[in-house]
């Protein structure tokens, strides 16, 4: 009858090599984070039934649908845009915003590009904007979605 010579290996070897390991002095440490700036934001109020959508990439890329009334028509407009951004301080963002699609102005947009100079605030949930040109005097309340 034959036997089996060798080592057995596993089980208590592999217990005891984990169990070393914090005593190695080795760790990991992931200290990069995404900017404050990168996920899904949603207007903070609504106009009409509608609510802004923006969703900012890890890329520097993004879009959104901005929605706006011109008095006294209660008609709501969108406007879409491509969205060129980059981090301008610990908690600042420029985003450029590039109309692609008007529902009042077509697809030539018109003058509706514009920069939006954005501030992150409660922690990370909130983003506060002012735009420029024909946006300067619209609110941009951003809300984590």
């Amino acid at each position: 009858m034959a036997r089996r010579v060798g080592r057995r290996t596993g089980g208590a070897a592999a217990l005891a090599v984990v169990a070393l390991a914090p005593l190695t002095g080795c760790s990991v440490i992931n200290a990069y984070e995404d900017p404050l700036a990168v996920g899904d934001w949603e207007a903070k109020d609504s106009i009409g039934d509608e609510r802004n959508t923006m969703a900012l990439e890890l890329d520097g890329d993004g879009e959104a649908d901005l929605h706006f009334l011109i008095n006294p028509d209660p008609t709501v407009h969108t406007e879409s845009f491509d969205i060129s951004w980059e981090q301008s301080g610990s908690d600042s963002f420029e985003l450029d915003m590039e109309c692609q699609s008007s529902t009042l102005l077509g697809n030539s947009c018109g003058d509706a590009d514009f920069t939006m100079d954005c501030d992150v605030k409660g922690g990370g949930d909130r983003l506060e904007c002012e735009g420029d040109k024909t946006w300067e005097t619209y609110a941009f309340e951003w809300e984590r979605d």
